[in-house]
């Protein structure tokens, strides 16, 4: 008797264990084959109307939070942003876009030139809402010497943010910002925006680097009345403007090409992959299931536990 209840006792057992297990795998069948959602990315503002500083309505295709805006340019009877004009987006404050373009009701049409925080400068084509290509080429000799930048009584400003910056041609009433970065002696450093303030109100922008607070090579000015320059800081001087499309002749392959160079998904671009020879620990018989691998160091990786990426090597 005592040995058939022991036997019905191991029986209950077993298949209280053979129940655990075939819940459990069904869990694992179910969180295998189910997909996961990924963490829903932050949902895009829908477009909407922004009123400026100087209560100009401005339509906002991707309002951001805490953003603010200022409008240089005149407003209709409706009170919509009209004509040429320099607006200039701020997030918290801080210039985070400088465009020079024409509206008409509150809205840009014809082509906009637009600077960004980091400095890089674009043009897009508002009826079409695509991207331009913006060519610089040098004018003459004599334009040049024409229309040589002159300073007026130079000096330096401190921006809002703390941010030495050379001022070629002091105004009365004048304030900057600045977006980029301020190195250890307090002067703007890298590339970023400057913007412009006479009596708070945005008058121009500058898009370019700074080197211990000076532009140097290459910016791009945005004024109030909608018109952009680019500047040759080495020679003082003015660039001239061309825009173009961009091709659209290429071929698939041609296309398929340079998106691979932009981006290899084997290396993330690292050029480097783990050596599979010795899982990337460097030395002879290394593996992650090997106790006691030896100590000679890996003559496919020559020690250093990487190699080279077939698939961008050549690039």
């Amino acid at each position: 008797m005592k040995s058939h209840r022991t036997a019905t006792n191991a029986w209950k057992s077993s298949m209280r264990g053979i129940l655990l297990a075939s819940t459990l795998l069904g869990l694992a069948c179910e969180f295998a084959i189910t997909p996961r959602t990924a963490a829903a990315e932050p949902a895009k503002s829908a477009p909407a109307w922004i009123v400026s500083k100087e209560g100009a309505k401005i339509w906002n295709p991707n309002p951001k939070k805490d953003e603010t805006v200022t409008w240089s340019g005149k407003t209709d009877s409706d009170g919509h942003a009209e004509g040429k004009g320099l607006v200039v987006w701020f997030v918290r404050n801080k210039p985070a876009q400088a465009v020079a373009e024409e509206f008409r009701r509150g809205r840009a049409i014809g082509i906009s030139f637009v600077s960004f925080a980091n400095g890089e400068t674009g043009a897009v084509d508002n009826e079409r809402s695509t991207p331009l290509v913006i060519e610089l080429s040098r004018l003459s000799a004599d334009e040049q010497q024409r229309n040589r930048i002159q300073e007026s009584d130079p000096g330096w400003i401190v921006s809002k943010e703390g941010a030495k910056i050379w001022n070629p041609s002091p105004m009365k009433d004048e304030t900057a910002t600045w977006s980029g970065k301020i190195d250890p002696d307090g002067y703007a450093e890298g590339k970023g925006l400057v913007v412009w303030f006479i009596r708070d109100k945005p008058y121009q922008a500058t898009a370019g680097e700074l080197r211990r607070g000076r532009m140097v090579g290459i910016s791009f000015a945005y004024f109030v009345d909608g018109k952009t320059g680019a500047i040759d800081r080495e020679r003082s001087a003015p660039l001239a403007i061309a825009l173009s499309r961009p091709s659209t002749d290429q071929s698939a392959d041609e296309q398929r090409r340079r998106r691979t160079e932009e981006f290899c998904t084997t290396c993330a671009n690292s050029r480097k992959v783990t050596c599979i020879h010795c899982s990337g620990l460097g030395y002879e018989g290394a593996s992650w299931f090997d106790e006691k691998p030896t100590r000679r160091s890996c003559f496919f990786c020559r020690g250093t536990g990487y190699r080279d990426c077939s698939l961008c090597r050549y690039r």
